[in-house]
């Protein structure tokens, strides 16, 4: 960003500061990128590290659960895929699907399993709220949705702002209360980090398979340059939206000055906005990336 001098990342004082912890990364792609972006720091340091898991299932799920370590510091990073942060079925396991089917009361099965290990949650969601979905509430019957196909519109139409405070609501009630007896009993801190809505990465560049999405920028906008991605009324919303959940889960379970709970908001919007190719596309696999630089035609997925 011009004018913004940021000093490197130290991993030793970072590792420290959090050491014994487990830091959750949960939420949709642009959460994935903030955690990979952490990873790439602390791995390129003297630590040592060791990747404990990754999920296996396919092609795209090794990237979207996994798990490192940081013995000298007993640190652990992990990231969850859960890009309505409760649990959702439809797209967001099957890209190739056009609908989102949201239980808006649920939390995700992988993070909820692991919920009680957790000292730093890092959430974040936005973007898939603003596609098509058919949310429920607790039952098999549809509640609303939002850009729903013809053979839901006789559901009202919610849009995304509701159930963006349905779904934040519900997850820190979750992390907070509903599973948090037993760490409130051994006094437990958690951290609560709600990362800002990051503005689009593609530069209106879409493809039918999003690891075609490659890199073509060679440097981040200039301040001001791209200012009206910046204002559209959606981004306003949402940021609002986050900030007054976070001020009322403050008021809720209390937050920081020696209590059991700390929220923070996570700005990233300008900061993202400046380099939107963020996504590594066709990079998730380190030899199609390699085939790119020799200019080789890939075949991908293989």
């Amino acid at each position: 960003m011009a004018g913004c001098s940021i000093p490197p990342l130290d991993a030793g004082s970072f590792l420290s500061v959090v050491h014994g912890k487990h830091i959750a990364f949960i939420g949709d792609s642009m959460v994935r990128n903030q955690a990979q972006s952490l990873i790439c720091l602390l791995t390129s340091s003297a630590f040592p590290h060791r990747l404990v898991y990754h999920g296996a299932d396919n092609y795209l799920d090794k990237y979207n659960y996994w798990r490192y370590t940081f013995p000298s510091h007993n640190v652990t990073v992990s990231f969850y895929w859960a890009p309505f942060l409760v649990k959702a079925k439809g797209k967001p396991k099957d890209d190739g699907l056009l609908y989102s089917y949201v239980h808006l009361n649920e939390p995700e099965d992988r993070w909820a399993a692991d919920v009680d290990t957790i000292d730093v949650a890092v959430l974040g969601v936005g973007h898939w709220l603003l596609n098509g979905a058919i949310y429920y509430n607790g039952s098999d019957q549809a509640i609303g949705a939002h850009n729903a196909p013809p053979e839901f519109s006789n559901l009202t139409m919610v849009g995304y702002a509701w159930p963006l405070r349905t779904v934040y609501r519900t997850v820190m009630e979750w992390l907070l209360v509903s599973s948090g007896r037993r760490w409130r009993r051994q006094q437990w801190a958690r951290t609560m980090v709600l990362t800002m809505f990051s503005p689009p990465y593609f530069e209106a560049r879409p493809a039918k398979n999003p690891t075609e999405w490659v890199c073509m920028r060679t440097k981040p906008y200039e301040d001001g340059e791209n200012a009206k991605d910046l204002e559209t009324p959606a981004l306003k919303e949402v940021k609002e939206i986050v900030y007054d959940e976070a001020e009322a889960a403050r008021a809720r379970y209390g937050d920081g000055d020696g209590g059991e709970v700390r929220i923070e908001v996570l700005d990233v919007t300008k900061l993202a906005a400046m380099r939107p190719d963020g996504h590594p596309g066709v990079y998730h696999d380190l030899s199609a990336a390699q085939g790119i630089a020799q200019g080789k035609k890939l075949i991908l997925g293989k």
